[in-house]
């Protein structure tokens, strides 16, 4: 798809790169949390490091996917 203005196509990449980056801060944020339950409790959880990391990983692709739906519905809405 060929846009005609070619400012859009700079927004939409805008939109994407920050939508990728609430998607780390979110999957970091869960691991770090996760960290920090395992460091305050003696007791293990169910899950290991990897079982985390796969976890992570959902969460990262999760909430970029939300980040970026709701940046649109915002702009469309001019409130960003």
């Amino acid at each position: 798809m060929v846009s005609a203005d070619p400012g859009e196509s700079t927004a939409t990449a805008a939109r994407v790169k920050s939508a990728i980056l609430w998607g780390l801060v979110g999957g970091v944020a869960f691991l770090a949390a996760f960290q920090g339950y395992r460091l305050v409790r003696a007791e293990t959880l169910p899950i290991g490091l990897g079982g985390a990391a796969v976890i992570a990983v959902v969460i990262t692709a999760v909430v970029a996917a939300i980040a970026y739906a709701v940046e649109h519905r915002l702009r469309a809405n001019r409130r960003v």
